[in-house]
């Protein structure tokens, strides 16, 4: 009987000190005190120091292993208990290039960013603007074209005044094919209109007046028409909304060839 005792507990404190903080300790305890139970006479002068010459029943000395196997039990489960357990290292998101901040429209103006031609640039606030929803595959546009992105100042009715902006691959041609190309439409049967060299966001072009108004820029694959129209009904707009007026727009123009579609 007291063997299965022996055995019972050293079964039990064995399967619980897995879930023991201090279980390693704890084992070793229960080995070393089941052998002092096997030496009777030594735990009786540790129990009665006074009664060397005769040792406690067999009962009461399981009984103080008993209690005394309880007590280190319960020490190592408060010690686990208050046991500092590791805290994971707190990891944070790796650093990403900051995109590049917008530009600011000057005080008055708002900017608009074409997604089908791959050019934005700044117009008078209060104006509107429709996107082209197309891209460029015809000769001539209009207020009215889907290849158009048209920005207009709606006091002046539809088609009164407006900026067209419009882009195409040269494709076959050279650039400077496309460029008489769209001279041919833009001021037709006029041999006599003005014509010089300017840069548009470092990209050369020809500026046209009067019959044209506008920008024709050579980017290095694709073409850029910007241009200032003002209907025949209304010509005292054209003596305002001129090359004069559409030169310090042109100055804000961002070309972005790579964010052009093409046909």
């Amino acid at each position: 009987m007291n063997d299965r005792f022996d055995l019972q507990l050293r079964q039990h404190l064995l399967k619980t000190a897995d879930d023991r903080p201090a279980a390693g300790q704890l084992a070793a305890i229960v080995e070393r005190v089941a052998a002092r139970a096997q030496r009777r006479p030594i735990v009786a002068r540790l129990v009665f120091p006074g009664r060397l010459g005769s040792a406690p029943s067999t009962s009461l000395g399981y009984a103080f292993i008993a209690l005394a196997l309880i007590g280190a039990l319960l020490a190592a489960a408060a010690l686990g208990a208050g046991a500092p357990r590791p805290v994971p290292a707190a990891t944070s998101p790796a650093p990403t290039a900051s995109s590049e901040p917008l530009r600011s429209p000057a005080p008055g103006f708002s900017t608009f960013e074409s997604t089908v031609h791959g050019i934005s640039i700044d117009y008078p606030a209060g104006w509107q603007t429709r996107p082209a929803t197309e891209p460029w595959t015809r000769g001539e546009l209009t207020f009215d074209s889907p290849e158009a992105d048209v920005i207009f100042d709606p006091a002046h009715g539809p088609g009164g005044l407006y900026i067209l902006l419009a882009s195409q691959p040269y494709g076959s041609v050279s650039a400077d094919a496309w460029r008489d190309g769209v001279l041919a439409w833009t001021c037709p049967n006029d041999g006599g209109h003005d014509m010089w060299g300017w840069h548009v966001d470092g990209a050369y072009s020809f500026q046209l007046g009067p019959c044209n108004s506008g920008s024709i820029v050579q980017a290095d694959s694709r073409g850029y028409l910007i241009r200032v129209v003002t209907s025949s009904d209304q010509p005292a707009l054209a003596a305002t909304y001129n090359w004069d007026w559409l030169k310090p727009l042109l100055e804000t123009v961002d070309l972005r060839p790579e964010d052009a579609i093409n046909p």
